[in-house]
């Protein structure tokens, strides 16, 4: 049976990709605009903050890490497109509304880490909870994924035998992502002195953003892959 929403799907890739001198390249996502806009502004006003050169650097640091926790919403926005693209309505099926409501969370927690590093408040647990909301956005985009290939699976049972091999390995980065997240939460929340936990943050959540942002997109374009196979 074809899936029900197969033209939908091929209209909604068709709006999300607009030409930039020959190169396919997504539109804005409508999601979280809101969110967005917030922590722009508060790196915007880090050009007009200036307290001395002995704090430069902290001032640089302070504006990466509200810029990754704009990266980290947009990566939000990116997985509620995805399941934007979906499957026949089945009891099994997840919806938008309810990705949208779970990663609401996680957003927020990126919101409230560039409000923190703008009122320099930021503390362990500022980032502990950071990287735990990046897990959140790996581990929905997953369930997206697995939620594609179940559905595969239901109504084109001999295709999804060569969509479950090719994307074998998927679990295996997943778990490998998983305890690459614990050991940069154990370096945070062990570090011999505040020092040393100062000196952890910003290579740590880069490290959090750069892992999250490959295995998300990754999974993403695993889940459209899936979905195209159905049209055929």
């Amino acid at each position: 049976m074809k899936l029900r929403t197969a033209p939908r799907l091929a209209a909604v890739v068709r709006t999300q990709k607009q030409n930039h001198g020959g190169g396919d390249a997504p539109q804005p996502s409508r999601n979280f605009i809101e969110e967005k806009r917030h922590i722009q502004s508060r790196v915007g006003e880090y050009a007009f903050i200036f307290d001395g050169l002995l704090y430069y650097e902290s001032k640089e640091n302070s504006e990466l890490l509200c810029m990754l926790a704009g990266n980290a919403v947009t990566m939000a926005s990116q997985i509620v497109d995805s399941a934007e693209l979906c499957l026949a309505a089945t009891p099994n099926d997840i919806s938008t509304d309810t990705v949208r409501r779970t990663l609401q969370d996680h957003v927020e927690t990126f919101v409230q880490t560039a409000d923190a590093t703008y009122n320099r408040t930021v503390r362990e647990g500022t980032i502990t909870s950071f990287l735990g909301a990046l897990r959140g956005l790996a581990s929905v985009s997953h369930i997206l994924l697995e939620a594609a290939l179940d559905a595969l699976s239901r109504d084109h049972p001999r295709v999804s035998l060569s969509e479950y091999a090719f994307n074998h390995d998927v679990k295996i980065m997943y778990r490998q992502y998983n305890q690459q997240m614990t050991e940069l939460e154990y370096g945070i929340k062990n570090a011999r002195t505040t020092w040393h936990t100062c000196e952890l943050v910003m290579p740590t959540v880069r490290e959090g953003i750069k892992a999250t942002e490959s295995l998300v997109s990754l999974m993403i374009a695993r889940r459209q892959r899936t979905l195209e196979k159905a049209q055929k």
